[in-house]
């Protein structure tokens, strides 16, 4: 998959709309790919190392993230990998 596809994908797993502040501005969190420019664009954030508490998404309006970034990758996995 593309990065463009992926965090096409990705973006169908983040919510709609904060729930913290209910801002229309979420993007996923990206773990290890390395896309400055989709992040330069407001696609993305960029992680560092994934572990079990990595979120999955940011608000780009008040700084809140949530969801389990582990829990989505392990969706993107391919059965029977």
């Amino acid at each position: 998959m593309g990065s463009n596809a992926w965090i096409r994908w990705l973006a169908t797993h983040s919510p709609a709309a904060c729930p913290r502040c209910g801002a229309r501005r979420v993007v996923p969190i990206v773990y290890g790919l390395r896309d400055g420019d989709a992040e330069a664009q407001g696609l993305v954030r960029l992680g560092g190392a994934l572990d079990a508490s990595s979120p999955a998404w940011n608000c780009l309006a008040c700084g809140g993230s949530g969801g389990s970034a582990l829990e989505v990758r392990l969706r993107a996995e391919p059965s029977g990998s």
